[in-house]
């Protein structure tokens, strides 16, 4: 959809309030209620103009200020054989330290996010994390675990994180800086038709 030439996709959920998230890639995604009409939607994307546009900005000039090099499937493939040795127990580990328990851990290639967790406690990890720094990765970890205990991103879903792992914020600003160029390198391989799944 576009509304006031900005360009954005819809994702109607059972959340209460209206989200607008800019991915990795600059695009931008609307996280609306399910009820949530296409002129209440058109409203806050004109509400939020300068903001999104600014954010899209930023992201895009992160992608332009480097020669992007593409990641491959035979990368992909060879990333998720590397996940899948070391992520279970590092993955144990902190799942002890926070005292929660989860049902089993997926590695898949992600173009949106780094990791989730379901209401079945099931983890999956995007595998690019594997070119990240320990601490990056320990801290995906961590988050996806923390959901868990809470399902959201709350302030106490945030405090019990920082109870645990006190350098989120760097992790964080590094995800913000660095982690868009990893996946927009893997978007750049599937716009050159290389399949990543």
């Amino acid at each position: 959809m576009t509304t006031d030439k900005i360009t954005y996709k819809v994702k109607h959920s059972k959340r209460k309030s209206l989200g607008i998230r800019i991915e990795c890639d600059g695009s931008i995604t609307v996280l609306a209620p399910l009820l949530a009409s296409a002129e209440y939607i058109d409203v806050a994307i004109a509400k939020y103009k300068d903001w999104i546009l600014k954010k899209q900005s930023e992201k895009l000039s992160a992608i332009g200020e480097r020669r992007l090099q593409p990641i491959y499937l035979d990368e992909i493939k060879a990333l998720k054989a590397r996940a899948l040795t070391i992520l279970p127990d590092r993955l144990n580990y902190y799942a002890e330290l926070l005292g929660v328990s989860y049902s089993k851990l997926s590695v898949k290639p992600m173009l949106s996010r780094w990791g989730s967790c379901s209401a079945q406690q099931s983890i999956s990890i995007n595998c690019l994390l594997m070119l990240a720094p320990d601490e990056v990765i320990d801290y995906i970890l961590v988050h996806e675990l923390s959901h868990v205990k809470h399902m959201n991103h709350s302030r106490a879903f945030y405090a019990f994180i920082d109870a645990h792992f006190p350098h989120r914020k760097q992790c964080e600003k590094w995800l913000k800086s660095e982690g868009v160029i990893l996946i927009s390198r893997v978007r750049l391989a599937k716009d050159k038709k290389d399949r990543i799944n």
